[in-house]
């Protein structure tokens, strides 16, 4: 587990017990779609006959992505959050091969969540990195007015 050094004093910031959770959730189904996706590909069970072998791709590659952010790196997290809108642009698509209403409501439900579980996560460690720096970020700036 990576962790982040916040201050020069050695004191460190993990990703919250949650946030790991979620995110091992989050690998377990990128295996799971990377599986069925060769699967797919390999027995032609979905139409159109490339749709299988996209999905085990779109899990290769957001794989470690998923890895990286649950390590706090902001630029994964970034892209991990860009991959997740690919994939509610992909599945809502007016001729997408996911069809299903159901199905496409769950993917959109869990990319919500996926991304507020990620606002939330970045937003401690903002919280943390100015508390440990004595910024003050997220408090207004009572010298600066605006008329």
């Amino acid at each position: 587990m990576a962790r982040t050094l916040v201050h020069e004093d050695g004191r460190f910031l993990s990703s919250s017990i949650w946030f790991r959770v979620f995110m091992a959730l989050d690998l377990g189904i990128l295996v799971g779609l990377f599986v069925w996706g060769v699967y797919a590909s390999i027995q032609n069970t979905v139409d159109p006959r490339w749709f299988g072998g996209l999905t085990a791709f779109y899990a290769l590659i957001t794989f470690p992505v998923a890895v990286r952010s649950l390590g706090l790196w902001a630029g994964a997290m970034v892209w991990r959050r860009r991959l997740s809108l690919f994939t509610v642009l992909a599945v809502l698509w007016r001729g997408s091969p996911v069809y299903v209403t159901e199905l496409q409501f769950i993917v959109v439900l869990y990319t919500s969540a996926l991304w507020i579980a990620m606002l939330l996560e970045g937003k401690r460690v903002a919280l943390a990195v100015s508390e440990a720096t004595g910024e003050e970020v997220f408090r207004p700036d009572p010298n600066r007015r605006v008329d």
